[in-house]
């Protein structure tokens, strides 16, 4: 994985810093817009002079911006043989001026050439041995999973689905952790497709359900009579939701049972409706 990032990003580096370097700078024009400066310059007065170069260039008696020479970070004259700081992995010549390969691996020397290394780059370490004709400094790879790692302490650090063995010689795999990653992206993905078909679901039964009509209260006239020359209505609320009420019971006649009242065995009560006499 880390492999993989490491490409990319050298990648991108790698694509973007000639752009970078033939990219001009631009200055002020007489109407407040930007006209572009010459290759290699930061500011200029016009579209011929430079004042000022970007890192890896240097600026001309003619106030222009050429390129330094190989390997070289920043320089005071143009071309090969005037480098003042070389680029990471290669050394400055006393004699020549010029950017010298360092070893292998190494990232930093006093001398080119194998042999001469004084620090190495990432997941390598430093040996010092003696041998006839002087001392060897080499860089060698850590072992399988391993950041980091020294010659005098072994491994120091490992990556990140693995574990540092007792002894700091290597590092093994730990399953528990890749058994912990996997379960917990098995959960998630589980998880996700559940609550998908949960809510697709409730969609569907939403979809599906009947439309249900707000009920309302209706009115129906129970009985309706003249009273005094107009019209009198009896009117009764019915609730849609309440049962509907037996209709009431038609009288055979006008004549209706009452209890008896003492004293008046026999006697039969007539309901009189007769509004005779009013006026």
């Amino acid at each position: 994985m880390w492999r993989l990032r490491v490409s990319t990003i050298a990648l991108l580096l790698l694509l973007t810093t000639p752009c970078l370097a033939r990219r001009g700078g631009r200055r002020r024009g007489t109407r407040g817009g930007r006209s572009k400066c010459p290759s290699g310059c930061t500011r200029c007065t016009n579209s011929t002079s430079c004042t000022a170069c970007y890192a890896g260039f240097a600026l001309t008696p003619e106030s222009l911006c050429e390129k330094c020479g190989d390997a070289c970070k920043s320089c005071a004259l143009a071309g090969p043989g005037g480098c003042d700081v070389c680029n990471t992995g290669y050394t400055l010549s006393a004699i020549t001026a010029q950017c010298q390969r360092c070893a292998e691996n190494c990232v930093k020397c006093d001398q080119a050439g194998p042999g001469m290394c004084d620090d190495c780059g990432p997941r390598r370490m430093l040996e010092t041995r003696l041998e006839v004709h002087g001392e060897v400094h080499e860089c060698h790879a850590c072992g399988h999973g391993c950041k980091s790692c020294t010659h005098e302490d072994g491994c120091l650090v490992c990556d990140a689905f693995y574990v540092l063995l007792p002894d700091h010689t290597d590092c093994a795999l730990s399953w528990l952790r890749v058994g912990v990653v996997i379960g917990v992206f098995l959960l998630v993905v589980c998880g996700g497709c559940f609550l998908c078909t949960y809510l697709a679901d409730e969609e569907d039964v939403d979809h599906h359900r009947p439309v249900r009509r707000k009920k309302h209260d209706s009115v129906e006239v129970v009985n309706s009579q003249d009273a005094m020359q107009g019209k009198a209505h009896l009117r009764r609320r019915v609730n849609p939701d309440s049962p509907t009420p037996s209709p009431p019971a038609v009288r055979a006649s006008s004549s209706k049972s009452y209890p008896l009242l003492p004293g008046y065995s026999g006697i039969e009560i007539v309901e009189s409706h007769s509004f005779e006499g009013r006026t």
